[in-house]
């Protein structure tokens, strides 16, 4: 929450873009010329029972100006697991921002963007084709999550792993998200990610 002002109407500037290096590519934040974020808006204390901050910011980067809503949640642990009702609350807050404006974009991070980022980006797409009543399974012969190319090379030294996918929805999209920390071959966290979102999607 380092980004995030703690006050209604207090602001934080960041002058310098913010460069990440992921592989052989870097990422310039921003603008050249930083950006400013405040905050309009605190509920933090209608989610503290659960340990969820919930503020509406704006960001302001040079000419263009945009609101968000921010939603942390510190309670859930790298490599565990976090308890059902805190997970729906994201999910719920997340669906209501959509119903307010369709064109919401969600926008979800932990520390390496993989498992707990995972686990909200896969159950919200699974409760959102479920509540429109749609089929939530890949047909084989047209998964584009299987086409992948880093997970075709994957699979070629590991045919079990391509087999399980291909029947296993949610192992799939596990796998793709898996494929940003350049991994797929963690079968402990693979199988423990796998068990405990079918354990919250059951619930949600």
């Amino acid at each position: 929450m380092t980004h995030i002002p703690d006050k209604p109407g207090e602001k934080k500037v960041f002058e310098k873009p913010e460069r990440l290096n992921y592989g052989d590519k870097k990422y310039t934040g921003p603008g050249e010329s930083g950006y400013t974020v405040t905050l309009l808006e605190s509920n933090d204390k209608l989610l503290a029972s659960q340990g969820i901050q919930q503020r509406t910011i704006e960001i302001n980067c040079g000419k263009e100006t945009r609101k968000a809503v921010y939603v942390g949640y510190d309670l859930w642990k790298n490599h565990a697991g976090a308890p059902v009702e805190h997970v729906t609350t994201i999910l719920r807050l997340m669906a209501d921002a959509r119903r307010n404006n369709p064109e919401t974009v969600s926008v979800i991070n932990c520390a390496m963007g993989v498992g707990r980022s995972g686990t909200v980006a896969i159950l919200d797409w699974l409760t959102r084709v479920v509540k429109q009543d749609s089929a939530w399974y890949f047909e084989p012969t047209d998964n584009s999550i299987l086409k992948d190319e880093f997970l075709q090379n994957a699979f070629k030294e590991n045919e079990s792993i391509k087999k399980l996918a291909t029947d296993d929805p949610i192992l799939a999209m596990i796998l793709y998200f898996r494929k940003y920390r350049r991994v797929i071959d963690a079968p402990a966290q693979i199988g423990t990610m796998r068990k405990y979102m079918y354990q919250l999607y059951m619930d949600c």
